[in-house]
């Protein structure tokens, strides 16, 4: 139950909707840093796990590298109280972008995978940043969202 939107261009027919409905893989011409893909919820979703892989048999190498996994909270003062590591201290436990998202995780071989932090209540969305230039296109082979109980 969400729509996606990218800053990417898509080649030919492998869009993004049709690999998040698992019905094959989103492909796109190189990204560059700043570029991203964003699953905006169509109701706040409290979410429990993610996993994301890039590349696939034919086109191994056309992974995501440099690319953050971020969340953005739905109106919950509480997640800014919870990412506070010792209450008292500063330092976020979870690195924010300006526009508010949490960033959660990493690729690492082109995979990334994790659990997602209760405190942060629903989410609004969910979105990969890409960091740097790529060398290569990217192919977004597997997109697995577990809602929570």
């Amino acid at each position: 139950p969400a729509g996606g939107s990218k800053s990417l261009k898509t080649y030919q027919h492998f869009t993004l909707e049709k690999a998040y409905l698992r019905e094959d893989f989103f492909w796109a011409f190189t990204p560059a840093a700043g570029d991203f893909i964003r699953f905006r919820f169509f109701q706040p979703l409290r979410l429990e796990r993610f996993f994301f892989r890039s590349g696939n048999i034919e086109h191994p190498e056309d992974k995501l590298f440099n690319t953050s996994v971020e969340v953005l909270p739905f109106d919950n003062p509480q997640s800014d109280k919870e990412a506070l590591q010792e209450g008292r201290s500063a330092t976020l436990r979870y690195p924010r972008s300006p526009d508010g998202y949490l960033q959660i995780g990493s690729f690492s071989k082109g995979v990334a995978e994790g659990e997602v932090d209760p405190a942060f209540g629903p989410l609004e969305a969910l979105r990969l940043s890409i960091q740097t230039d790529s060398p290569v296109w990217v192919i977004l082979s597997e997109i697995f969202l577990k809602k929570a109980d």
